[in-house]
């Protein structure tokens, strides 16, 4: 009886082993997974001319990426619906990316021609978004009727 319980322990032993070293290389493989090492700065936060509406900017830097991003409040008051979204820039460097109003519903992002344009609407939320400078090489909106 004595044996067969030592080898019970050898094998409950093997067993945690071998969990462990599992569990720790999904660790180090994943670690880095959605921005587990990246780093926020907010830029700034403005409100429009009329105070209808506001928007903050950030930069985000994750170990050789960085990106700048644009939100604009929604007038949700539920934790983490109170903005969205509106400009994403990739490959920008600290201070290298602005944004401003320019009239109570106009927004312009200026950032560096060497920066690449991610994501950008062209009006939200009855706010225009202007970038400076502007997208090249694309086709004009198709209005179609039914």
């Amino acid at each position: 009886m004595a044996k067969s319980s030592r080898w019970v322990y050898i094998l409950l032993g093997v067993v945690i082993i071998a969990i462990g070293t599992g569990y720790t290389a999904l660790h180090l493989m994943f670690r880095d997974f959605a921005g587990g090492h990246c780093t926020d700065t907010e830029q700034q936060t403005i409100a429009s001319p009329d105070k209808k509406h506001s928007v903050i900017s950030y930069h985000r830097e994750c170990g050789s990426y960085t990106f700048f991003f644009v939100h604009i409040g929604t007038g949700n008051t539920n934790p983490g619906h109170e903005y969205t979204p509106i400009v994403q820039l990739n490959d920008v460097a600290a201070d290298q990316a602005s944004v401003r109003w320019d009239g109570p519903d106009q927004l312009v992002v200026t950032y560096p021609p060497t920066a690449k344009v991610e994501e950008a609407y062209a009006k939200i939320l009855g706010v225009f978004v202007r970038l400076d400078p502007p997208l090249q090489d694309v086709p004009p909106l198709q209005h179609t009727s039914k």
